[in-house]
């Protein structure tokens, strides 16, 4: 009897769960992209800049992680959970990031190349001659 009266009970709670996210609002793909493209731009920052400020990848990593605890908590209690579908790749902003990883490793490389006693000392061997 009180197995019974268990599961009726999770049937219940389900199906408001399903009936209250059927209610909540759809998120808009406008605000999907912002928020791509908002960890796109933390990724170049991180990548880009990672010689020179040593640091802002690990800040990086602990805003992702604190980012996606706040979106996994306002997709399930504010958002339509959003049907499921396939997709082959992540579509243009796969060749972004393999731009910006090419990117960044010329960045850094230059960066540390100009800022290496090695370049001061070879400006002065040939500005000498």
């Amino acid at each position: 009897m009180n197995a019974n009266r268990d599961t009726l009970l999770q049937q219940y709670v389900l199906t408001d769960y399903i009936e209250l996210n059927r209610l909540m609002p759809e998120e808009s793909e406008l605000t999907v992209i912002n928020e791509t493209s908002d960890v796109f731009i933390l990724f170049g920052l991180a990548t880009l800049y990672a010689c020179a400020c040593p640091v802002v990848p690990i800040i990086v990593i602990i805003h992702h992680i604190i980012d996606v605890n706040l979106s996994l908590y306002a997709s399930n209690t504010s958002i339509r959970r959003p049907a499921a579908t396939l997709a082959t790749n992540i579509g243009p902003w796969l060749s972004i990031a393999e731009f910006m990883g090419i990117a960044s490793v010329i960045c850094n490389c230059l960066l540390l190349y100009f800022s290496t006693p090695v370049f001061t000392a070879w400006l002065k061997y040939t500005s000498n001659d």
